[in-house]
């Protein structure tokens, strides 16, 4: 229910829980970092010419461990104005801000996409073992997709110059640093100074919005529920038949536990997305009657935006470290050999 819209905006944060939300962003990105290198140069070295399903996935692993890398290596603003009382910090540079801000309007995306693919191929794979995977035509749906994104993003930019938008105004019809979410987002507004949020024309992009990041979840988790219904049947088969499909169910399994991770910590993201969305599109309800309680306005985009996703590519590598014996072996090798340069025993 939302709260009276007489109730005082929450105006206190919490210091020390801010302390330890940018403990965890150092120590997921201290980890995060190296872990998602070795996994890009594992799968980067797999070639398997004659198993063209296997290099289809391992193609897609690849991609997810990149897009993982990205989400790492641009936590470090978010992190110091954490670690700093919400002072901007990085984010105090327009050049920083700006290119955080279009960085991360992308990356959720590629990584809710990624995952579909994952799960939808999973499955096709697991319902008609003899279907052929295509790697260029992943690649180029891949391309597609994360061009049709970036028309989709852009269109408040161009809403600037063709729709009546002006930068009179610090921050107006810009990347702005925001306190309350602790990060940096593409700030709007009307020439008399209305925010956009309230027309017509952007609270339908609002809704776009929303509807592209969270639908996915929906063949995602159907997907991952035919997989796991396939993974159950096959357990109920004869030894003979367990045995031939070990190496295809254990594939499976892992599919579905990186699937399962995305869908645990993207969730509340999801949810916080369509309760913006609704905020946005009702003319009865604002901002401040669904975020009223000091935790929903001063942490629940910094956590579920921000701290939910580096949790996640942190995980990834954990999960093919314990899934992929290939991986280990890697990882192992790769430690053996370090080692032994070291001169350590």
């Amino acid at each position: 229910m939302a709260a009276d819209a007489t109730e005082p905006l929450p105006q206190a944060y919490n210091t020390t829980a801010d302390l330890w939300f940018g403990v965890v962003l150092v120590v997921c990105v201290v980890w995060g970092v190296p872990a998602n290198i070795i996994s890009i140069t594992y799968f980067r070295t797999q070639h398997n010419q004659n198993r063209t399903k296997k290099q289809f996935f391992n193609d897609l692993y690849l991609l997810i461990a990149f897009n993982d890398l990205l989400v790492n290596l641009t936590t470090f603003p978010v992190i110091g104005s954490l670690l700093m009382s919400r002072d901007p910090g990085l984010f105090s540079s327009l050049i920083v801000c700006s290119v955080w801000g279009a960085i991360w309007e992308i990356i959720p995306y590629v990584a809710v996409f990624l995952v579909a693919v994952l799960s939808i191929t999973r499955m096709v794979i697991v319902v008609r073992p003899i279907q052929t995977l295509n790697r260029v035509a992943l690649r180029l749906v891949t391309l597609g997709f994360v061009l049709m994104l970036a028309v989709l993003k852009s269109i408040p930019i161009i809403w600037k110059y063709t729709w009546g938008l002006d930068d009179a105004g610090a921050g107006v019809g810009t990347f702005k640093y925001n306190k309350h979410s602790v990060y940096c987002f593409y700030n709007t507004r009307t020439r008399d100074g209305a925010p956009t949020e309230y027309t017509h024309l952007w609270k339908m992009y609002s809704i776009v919005c929303t509807l592209f990041l969270a639908f996915p979840i929906i063949p995602i988790m159907v997907s991952c529920g035919v997989s796991i219904g396939k993974i159950v049947q096959a357990g109920r088969g004869t030894r003979r038949l367990r045995a031939n499909t070990k190496v295809q169910q254990s594939a499976t399994v892992t599919v579905v536990i990186v699937t399962g991770v995305y869908i645990t910590y993207n969730i509340p993201v999801f949810m916080n997305y369509v309760l913006w969305s609704v905020a946005s599109f009702s003319p009865d309800l604002r901002y401040r009657e669904l975020y009223h309680t000091s935790f929903l306005y001063w942490y629940s985009w910094v956590l579920t935006y921000v701290i939910l996703v580096v949790l996640n590519s942190a995980t990834n590598p954990l999960v093919y470290y314990f899934r992929m014996h290939g991986f280990k072996k890697y990882v192992w090798r790769g430690i053996h050999h370090v080692t032994e340069d070291l001169g350590v025993s």
